[in-house]
């Protein structure tokens, strides 16, 4: 009885892995988030599909928290026609051209949203691919498999993180975003992590504060994570981390 149930539980690993290969062919919408009345560019990937020379999808959103906005190509589809529709709560969407792409990974499209004002925060919305079609360049239909995006509404964006203020141009300075919902004066409070303040700027009304990783005297902070906290009337709005690296 128990050598059944050992041969039973086994075949049906092996079953699910027979299900599910690994590397399957994979169209996706990545994770993103952002605060109410911002912009976000969610990212179509494909991953393990080679010579993709024309596409269709219809990906579903949902209107009451997000407004669409466009559709843009990528690097990889810049040369690609490109048409598009909205209607009530899904993006209609397709591309073509002559030849077929030789990279087999990639970013096909941004999808553009507006997160609405009325917006909760602390909510996410999924973006769902309802369908697709994947075309080589004779018109044969790829194979492949779809997953789904998630958005997150958060109070505030801090990207990048980490940064690395070595002054090249690059992820210098620490991004914190303040979404329109939030009036008035915004403070950012760096504190080391043992506890210590070792920063603290201030903005107003709609707009984005930036650290460049010093402290109050102007020097360069040793590398490693930073606890922040953003408050506006001394109500906390977010904390985390931003880690420094060099």
């Amino acid at each position: 009885m128990h050598n059944s149930i050992k041969y039973i539980s086994g075949g049906l690993i092996l079953l699910i892995f027979a299900l599910k290969p690994l590397n399957a062919a994979t169209v996706s919408l990545s994770e993103r988030q952002g605060p109410p009345g911002s912009i976000i560019k969610v990212p179509l990937n494909f991953r393990d599909v080679a010579k993709i020379a024309g596409a269709e999808f219809l990906i579903k959103y949902d209107p009451a928290l997000l407004e669409f906005v466009s559709v843009s190509r990528s690097t990889f589809t810049e040369d690609f026609i490109l048409a598009s529709q909205n209607e009530d709560d899904r993006v209609a969407v397709s591309i073509a051209r002559s030849a077929g792409l030789q990279a087999a990974k990639g970013i096909l499209l941004y999808l553009n949203f507006r997160i609405r004002l009325s917006a909760q925060t602390g909510t996410s919305t999924e973006l769902a691919i309802v369908s697709f079609k994947l075309y080589d360049s004779d018109g044969n239909i790829l194979n492949a498999v779809s997953e789904h995006g998630l958005l997150k509404i958060t109070g505030i964006v801090v990207y990048p993180n980490p940064i690395t203020p070595n002054e090249d141009g690059f992820n210098d300075y620490a991004n914190f975003v303040v979404p329109d919902s939030i009036s008035g004066s915004v403070t950012v409070k760096i504190y080391s992590i043992t506890g210590s303040k070792v920063r603290e700027f201030s903005g107003i009304n709609h707009s984005t504060l930036q650290w460049d990783g010093r402290d109050e005297n102007g020097n360069m902070l040793r590398p490693g994570p930073y606890i922040y906290i953003v408050q506006s009337e001394n109500k906390t709005l977010s904390n985390g981390t931003v880690t420094i690296m060099y």
